[in-house]
C-alpha cells in the first residue's frame, strides 16, 4: 500500500495537490491504500475521509452535496466496480467539478464506458499492463475488470510453469523458496525482492494511469 501512495502522492505533489477528500467503502484494501496515504502525508497536507459505504450502495447523492460544501484540491474515489462509474455519474449530475484519483478498480474499460465520460481526467496507480496482454485478455474474457492482477498471476503463472516444469520428485520448502527467487524477470517486467517489511516477493513496476476518452494513458508520476 505505502508503494501505491508515494507514487501517487509524487503525482499530487507535483500539481500542489494538498487538501486531500476520500470516500471510501469499507474493505481492507481500500482501508489499507487510505493507511499508505495517511503514514506518508507531509505536515503540510490533510487527508479526510468524507463519507463511506458498504459494498453495493449506489446512492452518493449526499456525499457529493458534502463534498461541494468542503475545500479540498483533490477527491479520492475509493468504491468497487459499478460504484466508481455511478459515483461519477452522479457527481456529474450535481456538477462537482475536482480532480478525482483513485484505485485499480479504475483499471476498467468497462467501468470507463459506465461512467458515460464523466471519469475524464481521474488518476490511479497499477501495476503497468502491456497492451499486447490486454487486447489478448480482452478477447478471450470480454471485459477488463482488475486487469493488473491478471496481468500478475499471468506472468507468476510462467515463471512457476519454467521453474517447475522439469521436476519429479516434489521439492521441499527449501527448494520451492530457492528457486522462486531465482529467475531474472527483468524480460517480464519485474524484480525479485526481500526487504524487512515485505519479505521476498516479485515486484512490478508501478504507474499513474489516466483516463483519457474511452481509453487509458500512462503518466510519468510527476508529469
Amino acid at each position: 500500500a505505502e508503494q501505491y501512495a508515494l507514487v501517487l502522492l509524487n503525482y499530487l505533489r507535483a500539481r500542489n495537490y494538498r487538501r486531500l477528500g476520500i470516500i471510501k467503502v469499507e474493505d481492507p484494501f481500500l482501508n489499507a491504500m487510505v493507511a499508505g496515504l495517511r503514514k506518508n502525508l507531509r505536515d503540510d497536507e490533510s487527508l479526510e475521509i468524507v463519507a463511506s459505504f458498504v459494498p453495493g450502495q449506489a446512492d452518493f447523492k449526499s456525499a457529493i452535496l458534502r463534498i461541494k460544501r468542503r475545500q479540498l484540491d483533490a477527491l479520492g474515489v475509493y468504491l468497487f466496480s459499478g460504484q466508481v462509474s455511478s459515483f461519477y455519474r452522479q457527481a456529474a449530475g450535481l456538477e462537482l467539478e475536482m480532480p478525482t484519483f483513485g484505485t485499480d478498480f479504475f483499471e476498467s474499460r468497462t467501468e470507463i464506458a459506465d461512467a458515460q465520460g464523466h471519469m475524464q481526467g481521474a488518476v490511479y496507480p497499477n501495476i503497468d499492463v502491456p497492451e499486447a496482454f490486454a487486447v489478448s485478455y480482452r478477447a478471450r474474457h470480454g471485459n477488463d475488470t482488475q486487469i493488473a492482477y491478471a496481468y500478475n498471476a499471468w506472468v507468476f503463472a510462467r515463471v512457476v510453469g519454467e521453474l517447475f516444469a522439469s521436476t519429479h520428485a516434489r521439492p521441499d520448502p527449501e527448494e520451492i523458496i530457492r528457486r522462486l527467487s531465482r529467475p531474472d524477470g527483468r524480460a517480464m517486467g519485474f524484480t525479485f525482492r526481500n526487504t524487512h517489511a515485505g519479505g521476498m516477493f516479485y515486484e512490478f513496476p508501478l504507474t499513474m494511469k489516466q483516463i483519457v476518452g474511452d481509453h487509458i494513458e500512462v503518466r510519468p508520476p510527476t508529469q
